[in-house]
């Protein structure tokens, strides 16, 4: 097919586009296209594209972007340099490739169909998702909005982005075409409301959910006296007044709510501190980011605090905390939750066999294998200092360390299960409906922490606000301790099969 001009479908989308994209990236006026630009980001963004008769996008954090300057606003701000390269980010954008791969090789999703992608760069920033997103929609390199020029493929999809800021940006410009999104990461619970991001779903559930579902621990291990420590933000607060209107009529006393600002405070930490101190309660409910939660965690290490119980909505808060020296002194025990999520079988494989002389079209991977393997490609006209190590392209992977628009109805609709068995359906808010598994930091007599996954929470066989706990009693946990528990594997492989599957039966509807 030859190539295609033409403003997309939304004469007022388009409107309003032109008029504040301009003002939301810091062009003063239509001329600065052409001219100087103002836009916060490389002119040149690097992007890994595969053909294919359908294109699924993917907006990954690979590399981050960093402007340490502030703006006077009295010229056009410079523009954001690439900082340092995302070891996850990138490993999540190949699971993207792995998961597209494995459908084209399955001989019962997609026959006769060949998914082709488009991976970009968000850099973790707002600004760059939202860019890289136009870019995609428009097949522009400088995309102009509302206005689309490209080759024939049509596009089915956008999987991403991680942190629910990045989504939010991109939900609200694909919810003005209906064109689908599927998130692998982001939890906000505002994405829910189906009025402001109409073509939003992601493959894990909303915070309150999971929040929600972590107050069943202090319940089930029959805790009564408690101390709540959240972020003095809205997902704080609704938290926090989710938990209390939970524990409360089960019998649980609150002794403390503690608000720490989601912003950085170190006066705010220390008060903090101070207040835990006072506190008789040895069971303490966390919704923290996991940076002020690990800031609190070193203040507690310089005071006399010990013996306590921290429960979290998130494994992650748990695994950074266990990693803290001497943590043993102020933690007896941590609770977290993980979504019981599907396994990439066969992704590690994939990854130990990566090398970028197989994919040159992969304009991030020789960036990334600098930053993993600490070496230097042997680029011509460059001075080489003493000890420089060259990149190969034989290293490997192995041991290192990992941490349509019509298509959206069909989205929604989606209840298939993944290789392993795992069954995957949405709920009426697009949220994936799923479990939560229960990990346990356990101390070993020699004061190390390990992670056990030791039971499971499913929120669908609930009674009132009761959600059913399959655990056994504290001392027959420990009994049970065996060693670590590996972690699933991470969510856009799922991401991708429920794009696939929704257009699988996109095209067999049309076809009957």
């Amino acid at each position: 097919m030859g190539l295609s001009c033409h403003w997309l479908s939304d004469p007022l989308a388009g409107m309003w586009l032109c008029t504040l994209l301009p003002v939301l990236f810091g062009c003063p006026s239509g001329s600065a296209l052409s001219g100087a630009r103002a836009w916060l980001l490389p002119r040149q963004s690097p992007h890994f594209d595969r053909p294919g008769d359908v294109i699924v996008g993917g907006s990954f954090s690979i590399f981050r972007f960093s402007n340490g300057t502030l703006s006077n606003f009295t010229a056009p701000p410079a523009g954001l340099q690439t900082s340092s390269v995302s070891m996850w980010g990138y490993r999540v954008a190949q699971s993207f490739v792995f998961a597209i791969e494995e459908i084209n090789r399955s001989t019962h999703l997609l026959p006769n169909l060949t998914l082709g992608f488009s991976i970009r760069n968000s850099g973790d920033s707002a600004h760059g998702a939202l860019y890289e997103t136009m870019g995609f929609l428009t097949g522009q390199e400088e995309p102009i909005p509302n206005y689309t020029c490209q080759h024939g493929s049509p596009q089915a999809a956008l999987v991403g982005d991680t942190r629910s800021s990045l989504s939010v940006s991109m939900a609200r410009l694909l919810g003005l075409y209906k064109f689908p999104q599927v998130s692998y990461s982001s939890s906000l619970p505002s994405l829910s409301d189906k009025i402001q991001f109409p073509s939003f779903i992601r493959t894990l559930t909303s915070d309150l959910t999971s929040s929600h579902a972590v107050t069943q621990l202090i319940i089930h291990f029959q805790w009564s006296w408690v101390i709540i420590l959240a972020h003095d933000d809205d997902f704080g607060q609704q938290a926090s007044s989710l938990a209390s209107q939970v524990l409360t009529p089960a019998g649980v006393c609150i002794e403390f709510y503690l608000y720490v600002p989601s912003h950085q405070s170190l006066g705010k930490i220390e008060e903090t501190v101070r207040k835990m101190q006072k506190c008789t309660a040895r069971v303490v409910l966390v919704f923290l980011s996991n940076y002020n939660f690990q800031l609190i965690l070193y203040g507690l290490l310089a005071v006399p605090v010990s013996g306590q119980v921290w429960v979290s909505k998130d494994t992650l808060h748990m695994a950074l905390a266990l990693t803290i020296p001497g943590i043993s002194q102020v933690l007896q025990g941590t609770f977290g939750l993980l979504y019981h999520s599907s396994r990439a079988i066969g992704f590690p494989e994939f990854l130990a066999h990566l090398r970028p002389s197989q994919t040159p079209e992969d304009m991030f991977i020789k960036k990334f294998w600098e930053f993993t393997f600490d070496c230097m490609w042997p680029y011509q006209n460059i001075t080489v200092t003493e000890g420089v190590q060259f990149c190969t392209g034989n290293e490997s992977l192995k041991n290192k360390p990992h941490p349509f628009p019509e298509l959206l109805h069909v989205l929604r609709k989606v209840h298939f299960k993944t290789p392993d068995g795992s069954e995957i359906m949405f709920d009426a808010n697009g949220d994936l409906v799923t479990k939560f598994d229960i990990f346990q930091g356990q101390k070993t007599p020699d004061g190390v922490f390990h992670l056990v996954c030791v039971g499971l929470i499913d929120p669908q066989a609930s009674s009132g606000n009761k959600m059913m706990v399959q655990c056994p009693p504290l001392s027959a946990v420990k009994a049970a301790f065996q060693g670590s528990a590996k972690c699933p594997d991470w969510e856009p492989p799922t991401a991708v099969l429920i794009a696939a599957h929704a257009l699988r039966d996109s095209l067999q509807t049309k076809e009957t």
